[in-house]
């Protein structure tokens, strides 16, 4: 029988045996080498959530010399709220187990620890013989440290632990212990570094890369898979030999290339070949699946370190450096509130944290390029701004019971531990966003306002609407009281930081509108007009602007008339003309046309006159003849200042025949 594919790779779960552990071998002799030594009593290995300290510790338990040591694992995780004796009495049956002791009953142990050090641990002295030490693996000892400060008894392991602890390390030099912790010694207590003082400390981090490969290449050597160098390369890359990922990636490459080929139930005759592309396509099978796992490292970081690593995936691309300065400006586009001295120091802790690296003077990476995918597709800057409220706990716990007052619309008291929330720390935002929105609940709509604007100027997104709802109701306080500049100035500024704020439109509108209706009652067509226009009123602005056109018109029009009146004909010509150009109906252009050809007929005749005039005055008979023959021809009774054309016309014939007859022989005509 043919035996079926398996999937090697093992993501999540601790290993406890040899299949599927790589690397890390220079730990273990470390810790080997350390414990061989009598006065060494203490080990702390330190590194970021899913790196394997909890595996590393197992293979300790499986790899100790069992000749110089009895390694003893125990995991503190959920131990904290328990009381000392309890805990000590499981970790005291662990260990008995271990060399076939009988365990003590649970009853025996007391909360200060003297039955575990005075009976238990001699017994076990005595069972293991003077060859052999004790080595206690303590698995997740920092959640201790995480729930000190809790409200529990003092005979808590969470508070008692830590001087039981002490008083074994002080007095006692035959058991040793081997400390896992989550986070760096600066972050922890003083009561936990105090504790560790004079311990010997290692960082674990990602695999070497020779032991990472090893780790990707596990599917060739059981025969699942091939993979081509660059897929290697590719997988290495992702996870920068982040043990954690990449077996994680590997597990998803394995099951996608086996479900392409109709499952594991239908064995290839040769085994998948995985190249980049193959790689690719697995990255979100792998962020989908280790969900979970990258939620608890992200929930590792500070809430400033939160909002940096937010804004860094952002901005950055795979492998791309980005200097300080670029992420502190997409921080200040965002929300101005998010750049905080916390968020500016934040890169340095990062990088402790193995979060990021330093590739420069204040340059920065992601460490892992598949967590800086997660973090921009799971936890964008928009999401995540919250988290720093969370900076001060004692603000954000005032903050929660405010809230709690706040939806039960128990305003006064919600403004009260809204107000105490900002003393705590006058940055948290939604401490004033919500003070402000609390206010304006109670009508209180100026100092609604005031919270509000000061929120605005520290996140424009968040707190555009609330803002905006709390001018609009400003505005409208002012326009009851009758103050209509100031309902304008809270209007503006609404519409300012919301363009399509309706209400705020309306009320604008209205008071404009009156503003309108008054002017034109007063006839000042102009203030009228401004007046609609700032309401918006198409209706409105179209009659004040009908009228100032008739009102135009007819001023042309009496302008013309004027003009007629005192014979200025071009003048009256030229401002017909305008009024052609603009005429509202037929009858207004006939009568104008009219009027336009009239004056144009006398500023004809006028200059005719004129002309033959002045022929006279040069006794140029022929061509005054002329002019006034013209005029005649056009208007019999036609006169000017008082001398009738056709009486010109006849002195200019009697002139011309006077001319003839004494015009001597030989000379020309004149003409």
């Amino acid at each position: 029988m043919v035996s079926q594919p398996s999937n090697p790779y093992v993501a999540g779960a601790p290993l406890r045996g040899e299949q599927g552990f790589f690397g890390r071998q220079d730990t273990l002799d470390w810790v080997a080498r350390e414990l061989r030594n009598p006065a060494t009593n203490a080990l702390v290995l330190f590194g970021q959530r899913r790196i394997g300290k909890t595996t590393l510790l197992l293979q300790l338990q499986r790899t100790l010399p069992a000749d110089a040591f009895l390694p003893v694992y125990f995991d503190l995780q959920d131990q904290a709220t328990r009381s000392l004796g309890a805990v000590l009495a499981d970790w005291a049956d662990t260990a008995a187990e271990k060399v076939d002791l009988e365990p003590p009953a649970p009853a025996a142990f007391d909360d200060e620890g003297r039955f575990f050090r005075r009976t238990f641990l001699p017994r076990l002295y005595a069972a293991l013989g003077k060859a052999r030490r004790p080595v206690f693996l303590l698995d997740e000892f920092d959640v201790l440290d995480q729930v000190a400060e809790a409200e529990l008894p003092e005979t808590a392991a969470a508070k008692a632990l830590f001087p039981f602890l002490r008083r074994v390390m002080g007095e006692e030099t035959r058991p040793a212990f081997v400390f896992v912790v989550g986070r760096r010694a600066e972050d922890l207590s003083l009561d936990f570094t105090t504790t560790f003082k004079a311990s010997l400390v290692r960082e674990i981090w990602v695999l070497d890369r020779e032991s990472a490969e090893e780790l990707v290449r596990q599917a060739e050597t059981n025969g699942t898979l091939r993979f081509t160098a660059q897929a290697v390369k590719r997988i290495l890359d992702l996870t920068s030999c982040h043990p954690y990922l990449t077996q994680l990636l590997c597990q998803r490459i394995w099951e996608r290339a086996y479900a392409s080929r109709g499952g594991i139930s239908s064995r290839p005759t040769a085994p998948p070949r995985i190249d980049m592309p193959d790689v690719e396509a697995a990255v979100p099978d792998a962020l989908e699946a280790g969900d979970q796992a990258l939620v608890w490292l992200w929930d590792g970081l500070s809430p400033a370190e939160k909002i940096y690593a937010a804004a860094l995936a952002e901005t950055a691309d795979e492998g791309k450096t980005i200097s300080e300065d670029r992420v502190i400006q997409v921080l200040t586009t965002h929300a101005a509130r998010l750049r905080t001295r916390e968020v500016e120091l934040a890169p340095r802790d990062m990088v402790k944290r193995r979060v990021l690296e330093a590739t420069g003077e204040r340059e920065y990476r992601f460490a892992v390029e598949l967590f800086r995918r997660w973090v921009r597709q799971h936890k964008p800057l928009r999401d995540v701004k919250e988290e720093l409220d969370r900076i001060e706990p004692v603000a954000d716990r005032l903050y929660g019971i405010g809230m709690d007052f706040f939806w039960r619309r128990q305003g006064e008291q919600a403004i009260r531990y809204f107000r105490d929330a900002l003393t705590a720390y006058s940055a948290h935002f939604q401490a004033r966003l919500h003070l402000g929105e609390a206010l304006l609940e109670l009508n209180q709509t100026d100092e609604a306002v005031a919270e509000l604007e000061q929120a605005y100027a520290r996140d424009r997104d968040e707190a555009r609407y609330a803002l905006a709802r709390a001018l609009v109701a400003q505005a409208e306080a002012r326009e009851a009281a009758g103050d209509e500049k100031g309902a304008l100035a809270a209007c503006e500024r609404a519409l300012q930081i919301s363009p399509n704020e309706r209400a705020a439109q309306e009320i604008k509108a209205a008071i404009w509108t009156r503003r309108g209706d008054q002017a034109l009652e007063r006839d000042d067509l102009e203030a009228a007009l401004a007046a609609y226009q700032q309401a918006g009123d198409a209706g409105k602005i179209a009659q004040v602007e009908a009228l100032q056109r008739r009102r135009a018109l007819a001023a042309l029009e009496a302008e013309a008339r004027t003009h007629e009146r005192v014979k200025k004909w071009a003048k009256a010509t030229a401002v017909y003309e305008q009024l052609l150009a603009q005429a509202p109906d037929e009858e207004s252009r006939t009568e104008w046309q009219a009027a336009l050809e009239r004056c144009r007929e006398e500023e004809e005749l006028a200059r005719l006159f004129a002309k033959g005039v002045e022929a006279l005055k040069r006794k140029d008979w022929k061509r005054a003849e002329r002019s006034f023959a013209d005029v005649v021809h056009r208007r019999p009774y036609y006169q000017s200042d008082g001398q009738l054309a056709v009486r010109l016309l006849a002195q200019a014939k009697e002139g011309r025949k006077a001319a003839n007859r004494f015009r001597l022989p030989g000379w020309p005509l004149r003409y």
